[in-house]
């Protein structure tokens, strides 16, 4: 029994790793969006994919954010974060850990 929660944790966190590193280090524009726009007094709100990795300041140059007040996942993109970030590799996980030997 421990032996098989050991597997199932070892799996997870390799799948976890796997499957999180290039979405949060590569400019993989997957989950949908709002980007919003200051021109002068004109403000602008756009929808468009955007890729984890704009978070935290990688994929991107400086002068793509010319203008831009304020960039955010909708709700439909944190749902699908959480399902391929934490979903994806717990199924995973979880199908190889329960596999039957034949």
């Amino acid at each position: 029994m421990k032996n098989n929660k050991l597997k199932f944790a070892l799996i997870f966190v390799i799948c976890l790793l796997i499957v999180n590193i290039p979405l949060w280090f590569f400019p993989i524009q997957l989950f949908p969006g709002v980007i919003e726009f200051q021109n002068g007094l004109q403000a602008v709100t756009i929808e468009a994919p955007l890729s984890l990795s704009h978070f935290i300041g990688k994929g991107f140059n400086e002068g793509d954010l010319e203008n831009v007040n304020d960039f955010y996942l909708k709700p439909t993109g944190y749902a699908l974060a959480f399902i391929i970030c934490i979903g994806l590799p717990f199924i995973i996980a979880l199908r190889w850990s329960n596999q039957q030997k034949k």
